[in-house]
């Protein structure tokens, strides 16, 4: 690392493009070729420190120290090395953490014209959002609102046109909840504050610390880390691969396919609708494509009671229904709330002790259904800090576990995920994210290695390095425009939820976990879909590389539909590419390598009927090829094209099969590129 002076400031020459200003009264600044982050202190609770003196040294690397007024400290190191800045962060000399520390506080952001925003997990929000600059000097025009834009885990800023983009976050997120936060400010004048002069835009990134005590005075923060490339895709994948690597994450299975018994019959599914499904996939798919069977909600007396069977609908309780699914040479798959206690339960009647409370005594209540409607008016928290609450969970996987389970979706984790300072713990003294980290740390002991774990309702941070596969987007529906669920109260973003949001955490699968885009629909009734509209959802599913899931009762399917499922199975590992990630296009355009070729998906996901054209150049590398419109049924050549142009209606697509050689595709190859037994 080397020093160099601008002016009175000191700076570290970086070999990337990026560079820290570090000023003498202890402001700093990040400077890109797009960007800067100009003027920023550390910060406590939102609001940069206020420091009774400041340290600033360069050797043997640029750092200052901060002495504020309670006799604490904050200490900023800033880093370079191998193409990446580094800022870490230090409190010491107190004896309680602040609920938030920010090393990087109230930074100002010039150059920057849109930001990719991270959801916490599920459902997000997440993808690019611009960054309102505009400026009016209209007489009385319109007042926009101060806006805030939050991201989690990471963040990636960008200019308008081609260029560097600036991704930062921590690699470690065990401990802390991290979140970069954007905010406008207006500065108005003249008769009646009618013009805007000026429209400022600040940022911070920093950790919620919840108020933890420090036992030896001191608390080191994970780095923050940050970097460049001109792609924004290859950009946010290659910091979750900085993250994976951290945690020694390994994604090498591939994607699952599988049935689960939720979005047909939901409660009222009992061990002869099993055995049926079992008896079924054992005469229509004697192979074992369909890799796991699991059962959903409604197996147990009551949430929170869940080795408790219902024995009218599971006589002899689930040990024989993970036998049947065994027999078939599936997976057992079992679905457990670890945190979810209904009212009624028998763990909420005899330990109230392990209910989770808000700070000031009262019970925490996730959902009330005083209408008579549902077995349970209320449903609580566990608290898992209380040790029997945790070796209550412990027992549950590991009975699971005992009778046959190997599929493990866990769902509404994010209940157990509430901030420290909120709520009153049996045993106080960690953050949230230890809280939860803790109990699926045990989840993970007790399922083993050999397990396939789904985490749904979630929370991504703490899940990095536990859970095989993630749920990315809301519940998706029986009609595209219907909202989907995440809970009792209806709300949801619904199917339109899950292509964003599958989109956009594409650069996230097969490297943290498996990226799980709920239930795909294929069956030819009680399903609200249009037609065209199903295939076009079934392709969107099939041709990214996550998991693949319905609950169709798939042995019923007639020839069509049972063609389209079978065009959906997994096919080597891989996943597909997205050419206009950051660029926006008329249409979603995902591109799959397959043999033989490129498969080309335009879905048109607007309301409204849209035209949109695209060179093969940019897809595929190739100025021209020949091309086929391609279906499970059959393949219709196109003829050789140089680009693709073409009106899709609303919820409609148009798959493409690009050859590398002439060649229509092989008959029977999946949209994954698996190809039939024999090829």
């Amino acid at each position: 690392m080397v020093l160099v002076r601008h002016g009175q400031s000191m700076g570290i020459r970086p070999c990337c493009g990026m560079k820290w200003h570090l000023h003498p009264d202890g402001s700093f600044d990040l400077i890109t070729a797009t960007g800067s982050l100009l003027g920023a202190w550390p910060g406590i609770d939102h609001h940069p420190v206020r420091a009774v003196r400041v340290e600033v040294g360069h050797t043997p690397e640029c750092r200052a120290k901060y002495h504020l007024a309670d006799g604490s400290q904050i200490h900023l190191v800033f880093t370079d090395s191998e193409g990446e800045l580094g800022l870490q962060c230090r409190m010491s000399g107190s004896t309680t953490a602040p609920h938030w520390i920010h090393p990087l506080c109230d930074a100002r952001v010039e150059g920057f014209d849109k930001v990719f925003r991270q959801g916490q997990g599920f459902s997000g929000p997440t993808g690019f959002v611009a960054i309102d600059r505009h400026l009016s000097r209209e007489k009385n025009p319109p007042l926009p609102s101060p806006w805030n834009i939050d991201s989690h885990l990471l963040v990636d800023l960008a200019g308008s046109g081609a260029g560097d983009l600036l991704v930062a976050g921590p690699l470690d997120h065990r401990d802390f909840v991290w979140k970069a936060e954007l905010h406008s400010r207006q500065i108005r004048g003249s008769f009646r504050n009618r013009e805007v002069h000026e429209h400022l835009v600040s940022a911070e990134f920093g950790f919620r610390t919840e108020r933890i005590a420090l036992a030896d005075g001191t608390l080191t923060l994970p780095a923050i880390r940050f970097s460049e490339d001109a792609d924004a895709f290859a950009a946010l994948r290659a910091h979750a691969q900085a993250v994976a690597s951290a945690y020694g994450i390994r994604c090498s299975a591939p994607p699952t396919y599988h049935y689960f018994s939720w979005y047909y019959k939901a409660f009222n599914y009992r061990l002869t609708d099993l055995l049926d499904v079992c008896a079924g996939l054992t005469r229509t798919d004697p192979v074992g494509r369909v890799q796991t069977v699991q059962i959903d909600d409604g197996y147990m007396t009551a949430h929170g009671d869940w080795l408790t069977s219902k024995t009218d609908l599971w006589p002899g309780g689930l040990e024989p229904a993970f036998r049947a699914i065994a027999d078939t040479g599936r997976r057992p798959g079992i679905w457990v709330a670890p945190f979810m206690v209904g009212s009624s339960s028998r763990l909420a009647q005899q330990h109230p002790d392990w209910l989770l409370h808000w700070a000031d005594g009262s019970r925490v209540i996730e959902w009330k259904d005083y209408d008579g409607t549902k077995t349970d008016f209320e449903h609580y928290v566990l608290d898992t800090s209380h040790p029997d609450a945790l070796a209550w969970i412990r027992t549950v996987f590991r009975t699971m576990y005992a009778h046959g389970a190997r599929f493990f979706k866990t769902d509404f984790l994010e209940w157990g995920f509430k901030d420290s300072t909120a709520v009153r713990r049996h045993t106080p003294g960690l953050t949230s994210m230890q809280y939860v980290r803790q109990a699926m740390q045990a989840i993970r002991d007790e399922i083993g290695s050999d397990s396939h774990w789904l985490a749904c309702i979630s929370y991504f941070a703490p899940m990095l390095g536990l859970a095989d596969g993630m749920r990315v987007a809301s519940d998706v529906s029986l009609s595209w425009n219907a909202p989907g669920g995440t809970g009792n109260d209806g709300t949801g973003g619904g199917t339109q939820n899950m292509i964003e949001e599958m989109y956009s955490t594409h650069y996230l699968n097969q490297v943290w976990w498996e990226n799980d885009p709920d239930v795909v629909y294929l069956r030819d009734h009680h399903v609200l879909h249009e037609d065209g509209a199903w295939q076009a959802l079934a392709c969107w599913h099939g041709i990214m590389g996550t998991s693949v899931n319905t609950s169709d009762e798939i042995h019923l399917y007639p020839a069509d539909r049972r063609a389209w499922w079978d065009f959906l199975r997994p096919g080597p590992r891989g996943m597909a590419w997205l050419p206009f990630f950051s660029t926006g296009h008329t249409f979603r355009i995902a591109v799959r390598e397959v043999p033989g070729g490129w498969a080309v998906l335009l879905l048109n996901d607007r309301p409204h009927q849209t035209y949109g054209r695209v060179a093969l150049s940019t897809l595929v590398g190739v100025a021209e090829a020949q091309a086929w419109n391609w279906n499970p049924d059959l393949a219709r050549s196109m003829g050789t094209l140089s680009e693709l142009a073409i009106e899709l209606p609303s919820q409609r697509h148009l798959l493409v099969f690009i050859s590398r050689d002439h060649q229509p595709p092989t008959p029977g190859m999946s949209l994954q590129g698996d190809l039939p037994r024999g090829n």
